[in-house]
């Protein structure tokens, strides 16, 4: 016979409130937990993933990824699970994290030069107060970017496209010619670079992408470059990049 202890708590921990990009969430509850899962956890202004047991039953993570600047409420609502003797959980403490992202790159400080030789035919442009470049027609541009990229780094930005090319791809590179290995492909016609996020759709408008780059690989890198690659035809692909920032959580 299973005794009964009433119903069981679960208590939400981070190491820190204040955060420039995902983190991760620590749960533990008072007695084992049946049927606590990703599903259960609330998160306002957040996207929950990574969804760890911890390998037992009283012990768990998951990471949160912040939606815009301002709190995140994350917390497990009343009967999210139960416990040994099918008692339902108490509601948990609601975690407040606020998400300040201030280290978004604005392309007013940088000089834009031209990347890739002679594949370079187009031209770019700065918006929105240095939060966006726009590159177009056949262009492959760079800047002059020192970063250095670990297992856990994450590269955020959001692209817009109002018409397709061969190749629409963000990347890091050491030089100004192609490197097909640091970049990521998200849009165009052609299978070049990393394309797990060629994934942007015509009617997409401005879409948000959040790449573990340090998942892809790791090292010192000196630019950062933008790409809306288009060869044949009427070369007169757009590509926009908005709101870009590479960051270790």
């Amino acid at each position: 016979m299973v005794k009964d202890v009433g119903n069981p708590t679960i208590t939400l921990a981070t190491a820190t409130t204040t955060v420039e990009g995902s983190f991760i969430v620590n749960a533990s509850t008072s007695e084992n937990a049946y049927g606590f899962d990703v599903t259960d956890v609330v998160a306002v202004n957040g996207i929950v993933s990574d969804f760890s047991a911890q390998g037992n039953k009283t012990n768990f993570s998951f990471r949160i990824t912040p939606q815009s600047v301002g709190n995140v409420s994350i917390s497990v609502p009343n009967a999210a699970f139960a416990d040994d003797a099918l008692n339902p959980n108490v509601a948990s403490n609601t975690l407040s994290v606020a998400y300040t992202a201030t280290s978004y790159v604005d392309f007013n400080d940088y000089a834009i030069g031209s990347h890739a030789g002679w594949q370079d035919q187009g031209t770019a442009s700065v918006e929105d107060g240095g939060a966006t470049i726009y590159v177009k027609d056949n262009a492959w541009k760079e800047i002059n970017y020192n970063t250095t990229i670990s297992a856990n780094t994450v590269l955020e930005f959001e692209f817009h496209s109002n018409k397709k090319g061969e190749i629409h791809s963000i990347g890091f590179d050491t030089d100004s010619m192609l490197s097909e290995s640091h970049a990521f492909q998200v849009y165009g016609t052609q299978d070049w670079g990393i394309d797990d996020y060629l994934n942007y759709g015509s009617n997409d408008g401005w879409k948000s992408y959040s790449i573990p780059v340090g998942q892809y690989f790791t090292g010192n890198f000196t630019k950062l470059v933008f790409a809306a690659d288009h060869d044949s035809g009427q070369q007169n692909a757009r590509s926009k990049f908005k709101n870009v920032r590479i960051y270790t959580p």
